[in-house]
Order: structure tokens, then C-alpha cells, then sequence
């Protein structure tokens, strides 16, 4: 809240009184007397075009982008800060400009690069439609010999190639890890050459429908085949996906070198990635009147009009900021989940019935109407039916039930840890329904868990399990029974971040025609998904029951 203040102060502070006399201006009140701002506009491009020669800034030519001005100062924007349960989920960032560049680094497993003849990275990670939880892993062992050749109608076709060994599946995203060791062609007898100088690009050879071929060292071998669809390959981070071959002279073996080895030393390089995203603040607005006589009578009973007009707008810029961050969290956690059950297997929905009800797909669970990646996909079906957590309920009662959605979000926590990198989740976000239950159950001393919860009489924070502390969404509905777990981090970490430019300013006047008040309110930020991967810092689970309810 400091930094805010700080920020609006810079923003407004050296220009404050100069605007204030300029809005008190005649003539200057009206909006069709000032020049708006339109869109956001970026300038050209300083690498390409107009925007790469000396002195572009004063060619015709050359596109200006768009500025902004500052607001006045109001002190309801640290209200919004203090009410806005959702900046205690993730990392509140305050900018003092309207658009924003920032940057984000990886080291990669690298040599070359993907889209250009004459070279290769390391190591790539390839994605296809086909390479996902059905995919026949077991038929793969660590250093296999794979090929990735054209597809004629199933059956290996000439044309450019991929020679490489299997170095295993990606723990993070389940995408197929191989070890580049050439590129080439398939002659039409089914024969590989390889060429020494990498003679076509991953990007080239994976451009046209591809099978995936387990293969010898020198030929073919009429072996497995996997037909894959809309393949395409990237780097793979070392941090995220650790090979310990890359440190071998062949990049397979995980044992050290020998003497030998060590003299000669290894070609392989890690390499360092750097992008860049900008965004521009995006604004939320909320416009209130009163008449006249409304605001005096309202006195006569000691009731404020101006004052709860400002509330009002408050809690609408609070609601609406709370909303944005917990379904942006939601969504990345369902990505997360999806390519968790996708590399390991992990499933961590919950399903509750009699003993005997074998399993309820996902698609079936009551109340859940949005289960959505960030790019708005329903991720449901790959899940497809969860299996009954019931074998016996003659030994299950309500409490034990309750007492797996504890265990559900431990897991979410450490799972979080394990493959984000950055700490174990912890925040979660739960309806009234799951609040209830959590609550109900804080009290089984049969199996007793460290916990906090219903401890604190607070509207959101309901209280803790183990470290993560548990908030109640009252938005959702009472069957929306989605559990979001996430590590909320800070600047320098991968996940959700909460931009906040200008949170809370407003604009009062009195409406000529009538002279009664009307105010607006106006908030600008922007929320983003900031840093590699920050998808795994978030985990949603659903849960189901066919006892009726949790609690």
C-alpha cells in the first residue's frame, strides 16, 4: 500500500494543482473539449522498417505511440488496496507508467537453434496432438535410438529426417525429450543418411506430418511407429527439466566422465533465453448519481448519499479485481493439472460415493461449469471418469470424507513445490460449501491435522492448513466445488501478477441539467501471467460427492 501511495504521489504530485486549475477553467469541463486518448498505440518497430534508421522519431513515416496522464489523487484507491482480498493471493506490482515492458530469463539446453540449417539445440522437447497421456511410453527406454520421419499413410515415407536418442518424458508437460544427433534423409528403400552439418532444421523436418520410429543405430528398423500431428519442438529449460547426460561428452550417459572423456571435454552448451512482453493498463469504471433531493433527505435520516455512492463503487472495483485474479488463478491451475495428469499421471480430482459406485467422469461433476485453460479450452474430458475414493463405507463417515479434501490440497501444495520450483502452494481458494466442510471437520481428532481453520472471523480468510491459508470465495456457487491451490511468490517469481497503475481515482461533477452530483470512478491496471511457466505455480482441483453435499 506504501508503494501505491508512493507511485499515485509521483504520478500526481508535481501536477496536482496545475490540473486542479486547469479543470476549474472555463470552457475546459466538457469532454468534447479535450482530446481523448483513443487506444493504445505502439511506436515502430526499432529493429525493422522506418523505425531502424538515424532520426526516425521525425519522419512522416514513423508511428508514434501513445501516451497517458495521471488522475487525481484520491484516497479511496488505498481502500481498494486494503478490501481487495485477491492482491493478498498474488503479487501486487505498482507502475508508473500506463504501458509496461518487462522481461523474464531461462537458461536452455541449447547448440543451435531450431529453425535454421547448419545446426541444433542439444536437447528439444517435441509436442504433437498424439503425444499425450495415451501415448505409448513404455515402448521407449532411456537412450533409444528414434527416428522422426515423413508419414505415408502410416508407413515411413522419403524425405528429411531426425536421427536422436530418447531421453524421456517430460515431468513438467509430458511432452517427448530426444537428444538431437542428426538431421538427414529417408532414401525410398527405408535407409537413413545422416548428414555431419545438421542439413535441415528441427523446425523444417517436423513442418509435415511426422511419425515418431524406434530404430537402430544405422538403418531403420521396422519397428513402432507413432503417427503425430501438428508437431512442434522447443528448447528445453535446464532448470525446469534436468538431464543429468548433458554434462557427459555424449549427452546420455548420467555417470562422470572417464579421464579420457574429461580431456576431450563436451560440446554440449546451456545458454541463456530472454523475452520480452508488454502490456498496456486496462481500465474499469464505475459511474454513480444521487439526486438532489434524494441526498437531502437521505440527511434527515444521518445517511451520507456522496459517502455510500463511494462504497458502492468501491465494492464494485473490489469484486470485479477479486474475480479477474481468482479465474485467471483457476485457469492456469486447470493448465497445470492437465499437463501434470499428461507427464506423471496425476489426477487429483475427488470423487465420493457408496462403495460399489465404480467412478463419475469429470464432465458429470454437479457444478462445475468452468473448468478452462487460459486460452479458454474445457479441459474436463481428458480427465475422463474419476474413480470412487470409497472402498468400504461401513469405516467412512462425514468427517473422513471431509478430511480428504485436506489431504487433496497438501497435495496440490507440494505438487506445486515440486515441479514450480519456487516454494510449496500457499494460498487456496474455496467456496462456502468446501469452507463449511473444512470447518465442520478442523474438529476430528481421529486423524488430526495442523490447522487453523474457522479460527478467525474475518469475510474471506477462513484460516490455515499447514502453510497454506485457506479463502472463501463467496462468488461461487454452492456446488461450484473447485479448489485452487497456488504460491503467490513475489517479483522475481513465475506465476500471476497484479499490475497497478493507477487503482483507484475518481471524477466528480454536477450534472448541468439537473444539478444533482454524479461521480465516476476509474481503476487501471492489469493482471498477467508473468515468467516461464508460471502455470505451475497453480493447481485446480474438483471435487464431487453423491452423498449430496460435504457437510
Amino acid at each position: 500500500m506504501s508503494l501505491l501511495a508512493e507511485v499515485k504521489m509521483h504520478l500526481d504530485g508535481p501536477v496536482n494543482l496545475s490540473e486542479k486549475k486547469l479543470m476549474e477553467s472555463y470552457g475546459i469541463s466538457t469532454t468534447g473539449n479535450i482530446l481523448g486518448m483513443g487506444p493504445a498505440v505502439w511506436g515502430s518497430d526499432p529493429g525493422t522498417g522506418i523505425g531502424a534508421t538515424p532520426g526516425a522519431w521525425h519522419k512522416p513515416g514513423y508511428i508514434k505511440g501513445s501516451g497517458d496522464i495521471p488522475t487525481m489523487i484520491m484516497g479511496m484507491a488505498m481502500n481498494v488496496a486494503a478490501y481487495c482480498v485477491g492482491l493478498d493471493l498474488v503479487t501486487t506490482i505498482p507502475v508508473d507508467m500506463p504501458t509496461v515492458t518487462f522481461q523474464f530469463l531461462d537458461s536452455v539446453y541449447a547448440g543451435g537453434t531450431l529453425d535454421k540449417a547448419g545446426s541444433a539445440p542439444v536437447y528439444v522437447e517435441i509436442a504433437a496432438d498424439e503425444i499425450k497421456n495415451g501415448f505409448a511410453w513404455s515402448n521407449f527406454a532411456y537412450g533409444d535410438i528414434v527416428f522422426i520421419t515423413p508419414n505415408n499413410a502410416g508407413a515411413i515415407g522419403a524425405g528429411k529426417a531426425i536421427q536422436g536418442q530418447f531421453i524421456g518424458k517430460s515431468f513438467v508437460s509430458g511432452k517427448f525429450m530426444l537428444k538431437i544427433d542428426s538431421t538427414g534423409d529417408i532414401l525410398a528403400t527405408g535407409a537413413y543418411t545422416a548428414s555431419s552439418n545438421y542439413k535441415y532444421s528441427v523446425a523444417e523436418v517436423l513442418a509435415a506430418s511426422n511419425l515418431i520410429v524406434k530404430g537402430s543405430t544405422n538403418a531403420l528398423a521396422d519397428g513402432t511407429k507413432t503417427v503425430i500431428s501438428n508437431a512442434y519442438a522447443d528448447v528445453i529449460s535446464s532448470i525446469r527439466q534436468h538431464i543429468a547426460g548433458f554434462s557427459n561428452s555424449d549427452g546420455v550417459s548420467k555417470d562422470a566422465m572417464s579421464r579420457e572423456k574429461t580431456e576431450a571435454g563436451t560440446k554440449n552448451k546451456i545458454n541463456l533465453r530472454l523475452w520480452s512482453k508488454t502490456t498496456e493498463m486496462k481500465g474499469e469504471e464505475v459511474i454513480a448519481d444521487i439526486t438532489k433531493v434524494q441526498l437531502r433527505d437521505l440527511k434527515a435520516y444521518g445517511v451520507d448519499g456522496m459517502a455510500q455512492l463511494y462504497k458502492a463503487a468501491q465494492n464494485q472495483l473490489i469484486q470485479t479485481i477479486n474475480d479477474q485474479i481468482i479465474e485467471r488463478m483457476a485457469a492456469l491451475g486447470v493448465l497445470n493439472h492437465a499437463q501434470l495428469l499428461n507427464a506423471q499421471g496425476v489426477n487429483l480430482n475427488l470423487f465420493v460415493a457408496p462403495a460399489g459406485t465404480a467412478s463419475r467422469d469429470l464432465v458429470n461433476f454437479t457444478g462445475i461449469s468452468s473448468y478452462v485453460d487460459p486460452t479458454g479450452v474445457d479441459r474436463r474430458a481428458e480427465f475422463g471418469a474419476i474413480v470412487n475414493a470409497e472402498t468400504n463405507s461401513a469405516a467412512e463417515n462425514t468427517y473422513t470424507r471431509q478430511r480428504r479434501l485436506y489431504s487433496r490440497i497438501l497435495a496440490a501444495s507440494s505438487l506445486i513445490g515440486t515441479v514450480g520450483r519456487y516454494g510449496k502452494g500457499d494460498v487456496a481458494i474455496v467456496n462456502s460449501q468446501i469452507s463449511s466442510a473444512l470447518q465442520d471437520c478442523k474438529g476430528f481428532i481421529a486423524a488430526p491435522i495442523e490447522n487453523t481453520i474457522g479460527k478467525t472471523a474475518d469475510l474471506h480468510f477462513i484460516g490455515t492448513i499447514g502453510q497454506v491459508r485457506v479463502y472463501e470465495n463467496p462468488k461461487w456457487g454452492w456446488d461450484d466445488t473447485r479448489i485452487v491451490v497456488g504460491f503467490k511468490g513475489n517479483e522475481d517469481t513465475p506465476g500471476v501478477k497484479f499490475l497497478a497503475y493507477d487503482l483507484a481515482s475518481s471524477v466528480e461533477i454536477i450534472a448541468e441539467s439537473t444539478m444533482a452530483p454524479k461521480i465516476s470512478v476509474l481503476s487501471r491496471y492489469d493482471i498477467i501471467d508473468a515468467g516461464f511457466f508460471p502455470e505451475t505455480q497453480y493447481l485446480t482441483i474438483a471435487v464431487n460427492t453423491a452423498f449430496g453435499s460435504w457437510v
